[in-house]
């Protein structure tokens, strides 16, 4: 399950007829898949070539928020973008935890501007105010209640936990900004 907050971001496509939101959602995957592949001067065609991306359109997964969120906080000037970039991406934590400390630490670094976190702390007081004072606590509750089938489906097929950890060991001898949140994320990929 996704954080509650999520309901935010996903709210408006409820009233959207299937037979529409989904040729929509893979035109806005590929145009989010085009626009964070230029950020960062990749060949968008041979992304979206790969599993992942294919699965993501198909499946019309959240991992494009994540894409997205990771992207703005990595790139953006603007402190705000920054900031609900974060929130994107803790949208699937599992995958982003590793990436948006390591991009914490260089926001710190370069930047000096604490003012990243006001949007994630605004969206977090709106979500309190909204689903009551403690749904992380009824949320990590529900992950912890969900069954055992969940972490052996098709996309968990490829995480080799607990072997996967060893690759934790590879992170501090990654160098530069690009390298160690492209590494966390491919630690997790391995791990979870």
């Amino acid at each position: 399950p996704y954080p509650w907050y999520t309901f935010f971001f996903v709210w408006p496509i409820r009233w959207i007829p299937w037979s529409v939101l989904w040729p929509l959602w893979v035109v806005m995957g590929v145009l989010i898949f085009f626009w964070c592949a230029r950020q960062f001067g990749s060949n968008a065609l041979l992304l979206l070539m790969t599993i992942g991306a294919l699965g993501t359109l198909w499946l019309g997964q959240l991992d494009l928020f994540v894409l997205l969120g990771l992207t703005l906080a990595f790139q953006s000037s603007s402190s705000w973008l920054r900031g609900l970039g974060y929130v994107l991406a803790a949208i699937k934590p599992q995958v982003s935890v590793l990436a948006a400390l390591v991009l914490l630490y260089y926001e710190w670094k370069e930047h000096r501007d604490w003012r990243v976190l006001l949007v994630p702390a605004g969206i977090m007081a709106a979500s309190l105010l909204f689903f009551g004072w403690d749904w992380p606590l009824r949320w990590v509750e529900s992950i912890l209640n969900e069954p055992d089938t969940y972490w052996f489906s098709e996309w968990n097929v490829a995480a080799r936990f607990p072997w996967g950890l060893v690759s934790f060991a590879l992170l501090p001898f990654l160098r530069g900004k690009r390298d160690q949140v492209l590494g966390s994320l491919l630690v997790l990929a391995l791990t979870v």
